[in-house]
Parts: structure tokens; sequence; C-alpha cells
């Protein structure tokens, strides 16, 4: 009864102010979402999990110093590794990563002493384009909604947008799966017990101020390279895929609204959705969203800018 008095006002409602305008409460994930002028640099690591501290030491100082702009990703290309994915081959063979640990700044490999000098450097640059993006959780997925817009007139078929899994794990022994993430124990910085790696070493921030880590926290391999959305593509889609003129841009341009939505999801383990991530370990996931541009002349695909969103550690 109470559902037909509801249905009754409503009409009674609509009757009485049939000139006005309709007012309406929804919106799309990526409404009122930021896209600044400004290009986010990336890392790219050979990532070792046995020795995941000589990696995870200076991307911890460096996140820690340019969280705002800087977004780093661990690519472990070891096909015996828990943590392998197809998806690392072709991110290695393209960039091209050289053995860990090593860093791929943007588009160049940068040794380590060099790295914090390369990643300052590489905030002046504007971008070709900004992206931005959404996370929305559901029982079954994790759905990620993308936003993009162009600073350039520019023409270029080549241009993709790709939305990638990482995961962030406990180094932490399965016994029962047979699979082992523990970092080698190192004195002084790693140390293992009750099957976890503890971390022995304060990480101090860039300027030595504060510390990053205290003795005794869990060691986490972050941002651990495992899925991307477009199974057919390491690269993504290219933007035809989104909007009639997806290879003519203007100054302003944007994509990803309700009307050219951008939107990739990864099912969650035990939603029974084909393509489901179901490791044998525990994890916490990561999106990050990354614009391509295919090289003509190369066939390289050349980084424009990403964004990151890390989901809260379990």
């Amino acid at each position: 009864m109470k559902r037909f008095a509801l249905i009754a006002l409503s009409v009674l409602t609509l009757a009485s102010c049939e000139d006005d305008p309709v007012v309406t409460t929804s919106s799309y994930p990526t409404d009122g979402l930021a896209l600044p002028q400004v290009r986010n640099s990336i890392i790219f690591t050979s990532y070792l999990p046995m020795s995941g501290y000589t990696t995870q030491i200076p991307m911890l100082i460096l996140d820690d110093a340019y969280a705002e702009n800087l977004n780093y990703v661990n690519v472990v290309n070891d096909g015996n590794n828990a943590f392998y994915s197809a998806i690392a081959d072709s991110i290695t063979f393209n960039q091209p990563l050289q053995a860990p640990p090593s860093f791929y700044l943007n588009d160049a490999t940068v040794d380590l002493p060099s790295l914090s000098m390369a990643v300052e450097s590489s905030m002046d640059k504007k971008p070709v384009a900004s992206v931005n993006h959404k996370v929305t959780i559901t029982d079954s997925a994790w759905v990620v909604d993308s936003k993009v817009k162009f600073w350039r007139d520019t023409v270029n078929k080549g241009f993709r947008v790709a939305t990638y899994m990482l995961v962030n794990a406990k180094a932490a022994n399965y016994p029962t799966a047979g699979i082992n993430l523990n970092v080698n124990p190192a004195q002084g910085v790693v140390t293992n017990n009750n099957d976890l790696s503890y971390w022995d070493y304060e990480v101090p921030n860039i300027d030595t101020s504060k510390t990053l880590t205290s003795k005794g926290d869990i060691f986490y391999h972050q941002h651990v390279l495992v899925k991307n959305f477009n199974d057919e593509s390491a690269w993504g889609f290219p933007f035809t895929e989104y909007t009639p003129f997806g290879e003519s841009f203007s100054n302003g341009d944007v994509i990803g609204t309700s009307t050219t939505p951008i939107r990739h999801y990864f099912p969650k383990p035990d939603s029974d959705i084909e393509g489901a991530f179901e490791p044998d370990y525990e994890f916490t996931p990561a999106f990050i969203t990354i614009i391509w541009c295919q090289n003509a002349d190369t066939y390289k695909y050349e980084y424009i800018n990403s964004v990151l969103t890390s989901l809260p550690l379990e």
C-alpha cells in the first residue's frame, strides 16, 4: 500500500510541476574528475622478488618524495615465479627492461645513482594528454572508468589506452600452495620469521627527515604487474574504440565521459567470471591506466601519461 501511495504522490507532484525542468541526480563515474595539464612520470622496474628490497627501497623513497606525479610498476619476467604474467614479456621487450634490478623512467633506462635527479627533471615536461580514473568496487569486480583530455591538436592513429592490475602482496610463504614469496634474508635489511618477511631496516625518506619503514614491519611486494584488461593486446585499445574521431584530436578534447566511456573491469577471485585473477596468495589490488602511442617508425609503444590507484593494504 505504501508503494502505491508513493506512486500516487509522484504523479500528483509531476502534474503540478509539469512546466518545471526535470532534475536528475544520476551521474557518470568520471564526472568531476580533475584532468590537470601535468605529465606524471612512470618507472618500470625489473623486479626480482627474492631480493625485492633492492628495488623497493629506492621506490619507497621516490614514491614518498614525488607521490603526486610519479607512478611505478614492478615487472617480474621470471616464468617460474608466482608473480609472473605474460604481460611482463611485452613490457620487458618494448621498453626494453634490463636484468634486475633495473629502472626504466618514461622512455629510457636510468641507473640507480642518477634516478632521483632524472625523476626531478622529468617533471617539467608538458603532456600531450592527461588521464585520470575512478575505481569502483562491486560484489564481483573492480571497475575502472578512465577519462582523457588532449592538450594539443594532433593526428595520430597510434594512441591507445590500457588499464593494468597490480598487486601488493605480503612477502609470505604458502607451503600448502607450494608458493614462497619470502624475500631472502639480508642482515640489517630483511629478516624472515613464521613464514613472513619483515623489514629489519628503517628506510629514510629523501632528505632523511623521517623513516618510511620501521623494524618489524611486514615486507610487501608492491605494485607488481599481474594482468591487463585487454588480453589480446598488452597496449590496451586504440582510441577509435571509444570515439569515431580516435585518430584526430583537438586541444581540449575529452574522452571517457558518459557518451564516450572508457571502462575496464577486472573480475574478483571466486566471482565465477571468466578471466578472473585467482592466484594462490593473498593480495590487495592496485590499478594503473596508461596512455601509450605507437611510434610509426620504430613500432615501439611510447609512454604518454598515467594514473595509479592503490587500494588500502590488508
